[in-house]
């Protein structure tokens, strides 16, 4: 296991921050940079450094158990005392490897909510230090959409060309002008026209993702690591990271790891860098314990796990009179609404949501009882959660009339809401199970908070509003549904105190000053949108810091 190979950097995760962030270290020369992955390529590039055989790491299924939930790629967790499920499959490019690539900014608010609802804490950082980061990054990646949203400050970046607004969109735009609410066509991180080697989205294919390029959607494991291999750093695929190793002086040395063949080594570092987001990251750290550290890695303020923001959702559909809901062109573009993402008196409850259009993408998954979506995601088959029970289109005769409506004259408001960073929410260590390395599992403790429940209640109620206003003849469903399942935010928060945060306004721990996060877990509040922009916004702007104080880090 004794090795002598240090890197100067190494990263635990190569998934939306590890990813950038690697591209970013690879840019200075004389800087080694190694990065271990957990899971696998799902599309190995021609020209890469990577180690390992590229073959799918293998799930060891253990015997089916209540409140136990598997991934083939990824570890088990314990969710008996949650009502979530989150997805944990691993690979390289992590979650974007299977996101719908919806694309927005946190607002300058968002940054200050404690301020301005007087829940919770402010961020240490603001819009402006990540303005920059947002812009390069969007530039990268390639993004499409309209320019000119007044939710926003202006951008200086040319948007592509986004597909048509979809039917669902344009209907539902009637009832948000009616109402006088804000809406906007959505942002989404896939390429319209040729962009750096990666071909575009047709429009005209038949679903998001068949027949589509998949390089057309920012993926890192497809934007990122290309480039960051080619500049020389290494990524070691199929390696289970068991714990971050601390020296003697209290600092991170390196990571003892699980190679593909199942063999315990070791791989040193001067600076440990760790993106496995908000459950992988306190898992790890949690599991880093030492006589240094006895809680935990970087847990002397006790909130390394504290904290889970998932965006709890909810989905009013609405049924037309009319058949123009239908959507032959799955790639086009929803609409989204910022009208109600900041607080506002006489509500009851602080914060906000974000409101987006939704429709059917095809007749499975209407038939089989799906909830309409903003947009189709890609999720590998050994990820796939199956179909919704007991909403079926029933058999018989009536079977194409009630598919035909279902499909054809029905459209969606969802909405994702910006959860407090409560501590009941959080993630620990299970006592009993483990991966099939031995590895201690996450258990997640999960509840909607009463503020959350007042959001909801009344979101649903805006959305069923909204969907009367656009002419819906009856609302045929609302329901409350768990959080986004990629969304895992705020278990190793960002902030000024040491007592009140795990690390400091550049990711870097307040107990360990050559360990950092650059992943959601460090998000103080969650907003009400997707998170994967500012997610890799965060981990560019460190990778900066990392690189302007190289020579004190890396000494």
């Amino acid at each position: 296991m004794a090795t002598s190979d240090i890197a100067d950097v190494l990263i635990i995760g190569s998934g939306a921050s590890g990813g950038p962030f690697a591209w970013s270290l690879g840019q200075v020369p004389g800087i080694r940079v190694v990065c271990l992955e957990q899971g696998d390529w799902a599309a190995r590039p021609s020209d890469s450094r990577a180690e390992g055989d590229g073959e799918r790491q293998r799930l060891v299924a253990p015997p089916p158990r209540d409140g136990i939930r598997h991934f083939a790629n990824g570890y088990p967790y314990d969710h008996s005392e949650s009502y979530w499920q989150p997805i944990l499959g691993n690979a390289v490019g992590g979650a974007t490897v299977h996101y719908a690539a919806l694309w927005a900014r946190l607002r300058p608010s968002d940054f200050v909510a404690g301020s301005l609802s007087g829940v919770g804490e402010d961020w240490p950082i603001d819009y402006w230090d990540l303005a920059p980061y947002y812009d390069s990054n969007d530039r990268m990646v390639g993004v499409s959409g309209v320019p000119g949203n007044p939710a926003y400050p202006p951008k200086p970046v040319d948007l592509m060309p986004p597909h048509p607004l979809n039917q669902a969109g344009e209907v539902l735009s009637r009832g948000f002008d009616r109402l006088g609410w804000h809406w906007w066509p959505g942002e989404r991180a896939v390429v319209t026209a040729p962009h750096d080697g990666r071909q575009p989205c047709p429009r005209n294919c038949e679903s998001c993702h068949q027949g589509c390029p998949r390089e057309a959607k920012n993926s890192s494991d497809v934007v990122h690591w290309p480039e960051a291999l080619r500049s020389g750093v290494v990524l070691k695929t199929r390696a289970r990271v068991r714990e971050i190793t601390v020296g003697g002086d209290g600092l991170a040395s390196g990571a003892l790891y699980y190679d593909a063949d199942g063999r315990l080594t070791e791989q040193r570092a001067r600076l440990v860098v760790v993106a496995c987001n908000g459950i992988g990251t306190p898992r790890l750290l949690l599991n880093s314990r030492s006589r240094y550290f006895p809680h935990g890695l970087a847990n002397g303020s006790g909130l390394v796990g504290k904290g889970l923001m998932g965006h709890p959702k909810a989905t009013v559909v609405g049924s037309f009179d009319y058949e123009e809901l239908a959507t032959p062109v799955p790639a086009s573009t929803f609409l989204t609404s910022d009208e109600f993402s900041d607080s506002a008196d006489g509500r009851g409850f602080a914060r906000g949501f974000w409101m987006l259009s939704g429709a059917y993408r095809g007749p499975i998954e209407a038939a089989l009882g799906a909830n309409p979506e903003t947009i189709s995601s890609a999720g590998p088959p050994e990820l796939a959660a199956g179909p919704a029970s007991g909403r079926e289109v029933p058999w018989g005769a009536a079977h194409h009339a009630a598919l035909r409506e279902r499909l054809e004259q029905t459209a969606a408001v969802m909405m994702y809401c910006d959860e407090l960073p409560e501590d009941f929410n959080r993630v620990e260590l299970d006592p009993v199970l483990t991966d099939d390395a031995g590895i201690p599992a996450p258990k997640l403790f999960y509840r909607r908070g009463e503020n959350t429940q007042k959001m909801l209640d009344y979101g649903m109620e805006r959305c069923k509003e909204l969907l009367e206003a656009a002419g819906a003849t009856r609302i045929v469903s609302a329901e409350k549904v768990a959080p986004a399942p990629g969304h895992y935010l705020g278990t190793a928060r960002m902030g000024t105190d040491p007592d009140r945060s795990v690390v400091d306004r550049w990711g870097r721990a307040h107990d360990v000053r050559n360990l950092f996060i650059i992943d959601g877990s460090v998000f103080t509040t969650a907003a009400s949108c997707v998170p994967t922009s500012t997610i890799q916004a965060i981990a560019l702007r460190t990778a900066d810091y990392v690189k302007s104080n190289a020579q004190e880090l890396l000494a």
